[in-house]
Order: C-alpha cells, then sequence, then structure tokens
C-alpha cells in the first residue's frame, strides 16, 4: 500500500527522466538519466548504474524472441507514492512509496496485460519530480497538483 501506478500505454512516452532517489534498492550517489522516445529507453547516463541499465539491456535482447528486441527497454509502470510516513532509504518497496515522489520501472510490462514480456524488470524512484501529462501538471516538485496549466 501507498502508491498509485499504471501500466503506460506502450509507444507514447517520451522524453527525459532523471532518477535521483534510488535505483533497484540502493540510494544513487548520481543521478541516472535515462533518455525515452516512443515508450523505450534508448539511452541512458549517470553513474555505474548506466551501464548495468545497459548490460541487463543488451542480455536480455541476445535471448528475447526477435519480435521483442525493440520492446525490451519498455516503460512498465509509471507511479506516484502517497505515503506519508516513509523516506528514502534504498529500500525499494519502501521508496516507491514515499509521498511526493514517483517511480518508473523499465522490462517486462506483461503482469499488468502489456506485451513486453522480456523477462527483467528494473525500477528506479526519483524525489520530489515535476511531472506532467500533455498540458497537465501532475507534480510539480513532489507536491501533487494536477492543474491544467
Amino acid at each position: 500500500a501507498g502508491k498509485v501506478f499504471v501500466l503506460p500505454k506502450e509507444g507514447t512516452a517520451n522524453g527525459k527522466i532523471v532518477i535521483d532517489g534510488s535505483w533497484e534498492g540502493d540510494r544513487l550517489e548520481e543521478p541516472l538519466t535515462l533518455l525515452i522516445e516512443d515508450g523505450v529507453v534508448i539511452g541512458t547516463s549517470g553513474g555505474e548504474e548506466s551501464e548495468e541499465i545497459t548490460r541487463v539491456m543488451d542480455e536480455a535482447r541476445s535471448r528475447v524472441r526477435t519480435s521483442l528486441i525493440e520492446r525490451v527497454g519498455t516503460i512498465a509502470e509509471f507511479g506516484f507514492g502517497m505515503n506519508p510516513r516513509s523516506r528514502i532509504s534504498g529500500n525499494q518497496l519502501e521508496d516507491q512509496v514515499v509521498r511526493g515522489s514517483a517511480y518508473i520501472a523499465i522490462g517486462d510490462n506483461s503482469a499488468l496485460g502489456g506485451t513486453a514480456s522480456v523477462g527483467f524488470q528494473l525500477r528506479g524512484v526519483m524525489n520530489k519530480p515535476s511531472i506532467e501529462l500533455e498540458d497537465v501538471d501532475l507534480v510539480v516538485d513532489g507536491k501533487i497538483t494536477a492543474r491544467k496549466r
């Protein structure tokens, strides 16, 4: 309990996501940036985690069916933390429920009804993000607003 999340519509997410809280349950020393195009991670930068993501995705591409290779870096989940008592601690389960945070999962989305059955999922948490959806600011500096600009 303590989070709301969605399976993003496949092929639609575009932009840059900066993970500055934790990645796979480890607190980050430096921010990790994911470049997203048409719902898939196409590039990463920032620390050892960037290299690990590339390694995991390359390994997955080598073992999935040809039809799934392009879906390996799919944005699988996107969620918001809602628990005011939680803090970023490096515990993945707690980190993704911190009120004012957001998290993203990349990889397999089949458990939520998606088509990217790629055999892995990686998660990262953003501290106090600003998130917009079309013309609506959903979160500004970690404050849930959901107001049209």
